[in-house]
This record gives C-alpha cells, sequence and structure tokens, in this order.
C-alpha cells in the first residue's frame, strides 16, 4: 500500500476466492498488514473447502491506528453450489503507520504438501476519504 495514500480515515478493501482440498492436514489462512498478523483462518483436514475473504481495513482519525475485519463465507463441500455452511465475521486493531509504504499480504499455508490451495481471484481497493 503506497505511503500517504490512505490519510487519517481512509480504507483498504480486499476480496480473495480461495479453495483448498487434501485430507491431509490443516491449511491456514493468513491476512497481514504491515507485520501484523490481523487474522490467521485454519481449515481442517476436508476433501475441498471454499472460502471468500472480504477483508476491510480502517484508519481510525490517524495515519497510525487501524480498525479491521473480516468476513469469510466458508463452504465445506466440493460441489458448486451457492450454500455456505458457515459466515464468521472477525474484528481486530492494528497501530501501523500509513505514511509509509505497507504491504498487505495474504498467505496459505499447508501442514502437508499432499494438499493444495488455489487462489481463484484477488482485488484490493484503495479508498481515501
Amino acid at each position: 500500500i503506497p505511503a500517504n495514500s490512505l490519510g487519517a480515515n481512509g480504507r483498504i478493501r480486499a476480496y480473495c476466492i480461495v479453495q483448498d482440498t487434501g485430507l491431509n492436514g490443516t491449511k491456514t489462512f493468513r491476512l497481514k498488514f504491515g507485520a501484523t498478523t490481523l487474522f490467521a483462518i485454519v481449515d481442517g483436514a476436508t476433501s475441498a473447502s471454499r472460502f471468500e475473504f472480504a477483508l476491510n481495513i480502517f484508519n481510525r482519525n490517524l495515519t497510525n491506528s487501524q480498525y479491521a475485519w473480516v468476513m469469510h463465507p466458508y463452504n465445506n463441500v466440493a460441489a458448486d453450489t451457492d450454500t455456505f455452511n458457515s459466515i464468521s465475521r472477525r474484528w481486530n486493531t492494528s497501530a501501523i503507520d500509513t505514511t509509509a509504504n505497507q504491504d498487505l499480504v495474504i498467505t496459505g499455508q499447508l501442514a502437508n504438501s499432499l494438499d493444495s490451495i488455489i487462489i481463484s481471484g484477488l482485488f484490493v481497493e484503495i479508498i481515501r476519504t
């Protein structure tokens, strides 16, 4: 995220679609802003899971104070369907200096290399207010 692109009340909005497969171990998704892991989401050893991550990070009237939330619908069925088994919402705070360049990083980690994680789509939007 470029330095000074948010201002004191700006927002970062990211959306990511992922699928994981395999019964051999857990899969961990991490959403990081700067050096801070805002969210870590763990999926168990299921045959196939689909996630949508909707991430929002807001500066809170300061360039070094954020409020973040992520919503992630989850479906552990391999078939294409509009039905999700659950929707989780999580909140967090951070103190990242947005007057400096910062990385927004979304990663997936496998406990067993026989499993897989596939990113099907990602977009990031910066909204300066």
